[in-house]
């Protein structure tokens, strides 16, 4: 019988990780878990065991991935690290893509991976979590199987050698049995380039969302290249040869994707790079996501926002914004000139609010 997999939970609601612990259930693991909420309780239990996994919440109050990720990095532990998407009921897409940039940023700065397909108020379900967790400890256990080979000084240990390379030979089987199944059930653009001879594959969800068909495409990395948005290229270009020339397994690079009919889509790509023992990529693995809505509805956010501070200053009308949840209270210019102050005169609190209005109004 395997041992459980240790599983150390960074969440906001005490009801998360039990939801969690159940989708790992129904994939088949037995877990030994634990959960924390801030950041000194993650210091101390990090250190405290030997964790197989960290499934991290993307947002915490006062604590989420972004402190979680750079006290890893500081500490002493390897951990596969996965963000958790929980974003909350942001009250404008402004913040939503501030989280968002947040994620972007920790994907390049090398966490493991992103699950945005968990939801906690319906019925929980994440193939990707499970994609991704079986992805990671069939490369661990590779990495733990090559860490482990011994030099072959006579016949028993050259048979145990072997043995240890057929296991190695199963557990890549069986990566690559992962692989297949996450390209069939995955509504993302799933791509897969072999440096070896500079194929490239695409799985069907690159006609659903760029209208080309897969099998008429060219599979070559050139190809891909032709369809970034020019304004786009030379940074993308670069930041890919910076990751293989890294020593990074993971990132994401944001760009302009031209679809089937001309138009550009804006897509995130999730890359993954499998390396050789000397630590060269032999092949990459990514999974593309359509932004475009998201870049529409800030568009159009955007342009109301506009109008709506032109149609202010036009009608000479002054506001304040008492945001209770975050306690803040914000006055605008055109307030405070009409009052007849400049923008220093009063600070945007709610004590200098009060202290504006007449004793016997208050």
């Amino acid at each position: 019988m395997s041992s459980p997999l240790k599983v150390l939970i960074v969440s906001n609601s005490g009801d998360h990780p039990t939801t969690l612990l159940s989708l790992l259930e129904k994939g088949g693991y037995t877990s030994a878990a634990q959960w924390v909420n801030n950041g000194l309780d993650f210091e101390e239990v990090l250190e405290a065991e030997e964790w197989d996994i960290i499934l991290c919440e993307h947002y915490i109050e006062k604590f989420g991935a972004e402190a979680a990720w750079c006290l890893l990095q500081n500490s002493s532990r390897e951990v596969p690290f996965i963000v958790i998407g929980n974003l909350p009921n942001l009250q404008t897409a402004y913040n939503l893509n501030d989280q968002e940039n947040i994620v972007i940023n920790l994907l390049k700065q090398g966490v493991t991976d992103y699950i945005d397909d968990l939801d906690y108020d319906h019925q929980p379900r994440s193939p990707r979590l499970l994609q991704v967790l079986a992805r990671e400890l069939i490369g661990r256990k590779v990495k733990k199987a090559k860490l482990q080979k011994r030099s072959p000084q006579n016949p028993v240990e050259i048979s145990v050698e072997m043995d240890e390379q057929v296991e190695i030979d199963k557990v890549l089987q069986g990566r690559e049995e992962v692989f297949q199944l996450i390209s069939q059930v995955n509504n993302d653009a799933v791509w897969d380039w072999q440096k070896s001879d500079n194929c490239l594959w695409w799985n069907q969800g690159f006609h659903v969302l760029f209208g080309y068909d897969t099998k008429s495409l060219e599979p070559t990395w050139d190809f891909w290249v032709s369809l970034i948005h020019p304004e786009d290229l030379s940074r993308v270009t670069a930041m890919t040869e910076e990751i293989m020339n890294s020593t990074i397994t993971s990132s994401a690079i944001e760009y302009r994707f031209r679809r089937q009919d001309g138009s550009y889509a804006y897509v995130l790509d999730r890359i993954n790079l499998i390396r050789n023992s000397q630590g060269e990529v032999e092949r990459m693995i990514g999974s593309m996501v359509d932004l475009s809505d998201r870049y529409r509805i800030e568009k159009t956010l955007r342009t109301m926002q506009e109008r709506y501070e032109l149609a202010i200053c036009a009608g000479n009308v002054g506001i304040w914004d008492w945001n209770l949840e975050q306690v803040e209270f914000y006055i605008d210019t055109n307030l405070k000139s009409t009052l007849g102050y400049t923008e220093l005169d009063i600070p945007n609190s709610l004590e200098a609010w009060y202290g504006l209005i007449h004793p016997e109004d208050r």
